[in-house]
């Protein structure tokens, strides 16, 4: 119970961060072209795309917003496809954290989505860590020691959360001391 109230908190504070340092700004990086068919990207279900408090459905606003943006096309992870049914959605005062699962395998996390909303519902950034970026963020010593932790944190929630994953390999020994 206080590991999943853990994992909570630290997708929390991860989306405030995001959000105080990066609420205004696209986080688009160019890369090559798509390796997986983006015209699927964003099929969904009800169930899978539309948030049950509110019932606002998050996936047609990104769908939205990537035609706008293109951002599928810069994301990192070219082969990955949300899971969408286990999108995480955390609710901030004055804007919306949308945390998507992405897998090239149905088995295993390619990478993580990251999108903010503001009180409108019109998104105001996208950024796709995938395990190459976490790994270098993770390994990095001379990144915060906290963000990297809230970092990891949220990456194993999500990999729980989605795979039912428990046991991870390979933390660097100065983190979760």
């Amino acid at each position: 119970m206080r590991r999943k109230i853990i994992l909570r908190l630290s997708v929390l504070v991860v989306f405030l961060t995001l959000l105080w340092s990066c609420h205004n700004e696209d986080f688009a990086k160019g890369e090559t072209e798509p390796q997986r068919n983006n015209a699927n990207f964003f099929k969904h279900t009800q169930k899978g795309g539309i948030n049950a408090k509110s019932g606002v459905d998050y996936v047609s606003i990104l769908e939205e917003y990537s035609r706008e943006k293109d951002f599928l096309s810069t994301m990192p992870d070219q082969k990955g496809m949300p899971i969408w049914d286990k999108m995480h959605v955390v609710d901030a005062e004055g804007a919306t954290g949308l945390v998507i699962p992405l897998s090239h395998d149905n088995e295993t996390m390619s990478s993580v989505l990251f999108a903010i909303l503001d009180d409108k519902n019109t998104v105001t950034g996208v950024k796709d860590y995938d395990n190459g970026l976490l790994e270098k963020i993770v390994y990095d010593e001379k990144i915060d020691k906290d963000y990297r932790e809230r970092m990891f944190y949220t990456f194993m929630y999500m990999d729980n959360r989605t795979f039912g994953n428990e046991r991870f390999t390979n933390i660097p020994s100065d983190l979760f001391v």
